[in-house]
């Protein structure tokens, strides 16, 4: 079981790394974009002649923090997993031992989401306080189910393309929620389906009965989450094997 002591001391390596002053006060910058938003849309609402309709609220937050907080935080720290070790010169040495491939993968993936979600939990917790919304603790507990099913499946996907092209990571990724996750998860047509926003979109209107704003479909919450975490495994298994396939060269002649 030489991979699963690898994975835990390479996890145990990035936690640690990450829980410096600068790198947690990226974090909590991160955090704090959801709250200035939130509060300055509560401002708004004070001067305007009614407050927004829960579900306009609840939409809003699923936008900030399961959407643009986790894939800013998964995007910093997950999709670079093999950029780091190229540029940094110790994927020759990690390259040879035993689980070590795995390893990358797998421990940098946990770290990154053992970061994102907490974050994004408290995150949510002031954006909802500052809301003062009826039926906000339902609101809260589904709000933290969709932002660790988005850090599980946004970190999956993710690492897998920092797998496939490492040192163009981050631009793929960004173009791949550019695309998907905004363009093609707007088109109201069954290609929609296999956006990850879809999902979770249907999950937070069938969490908080907000049958107006459903999408008409076949699939309850079951099949949303199970869509989900597929994806998530189907993922981090194909990064796994496409790394164990391939030959990376730690500084190559530009």
């Amino acid at each position: 079981m030489s991979f699963v002591h690898a994975t835990w001391a390479l996890y145990r390596f990035e936690c640690i790394r990450t829980a410096t002053i600068g790198r947690q006060l990226m974090w909590a910058g991160l955090a704090s974009f959801p709250i200035a938003i939130m509060l300055a849309v509560r401002l708004v609402e004070a001067r305007a002649r009614g407050p927004m309709p829960p579900e306009m609220w609840g939409a809003t937050l699923y936008f900030l923090v399961p959407g643009i907080f986790c894939v800013l935080g998964l995007l910093t720290s997950v999709t670079p997993l093999l950029q780091s070790e190229l540029e940094g010169k110790t994927w020759t040495y990690l390259s040879v031992r035993p689980g070590a491939r795995f390893a990358v993968i797998i421990g940098k993936y946990l770290a990154g989401i053992t970061w994102t979600i907490p974050f994004g939990l408290i995150s949510c917790t002031f954006c909802i306080l500052i809301g003062s919304q009826p039926e906000a603790a339902r609101l809260w507990l589904v709000m933290s189910s969709l932002i660790i099913l988005a850090a599980l499946t946004y970190g999956a996907i993710f690492a897998l393309f920092g797998v496939i092209n490492p040192r163009r990571a981050t631009v793929v990724a960004v173009i791949y929620a550019i695309v998907s996750e905004i363009v093609v998860a707007s088109i109201p047509a069954v290609v929609q389906r296999f956006t990850v926003v879809f999902h979770l979109r249907q999950l937070l209107y069938n969490g908080m009965e907000w049958t107006g704003m459903r999408t008409v479909t076949d699939l309850n919450s079951f099949h949303h989450v199970g869509a989900l975490l597929a994806t998530t495994v189907l993922c981090l298994v194909a990064a796994v094997l496409i790394l164990r396939q391939r030959e990376l060269i730690a500084n190559p002649e530009e």
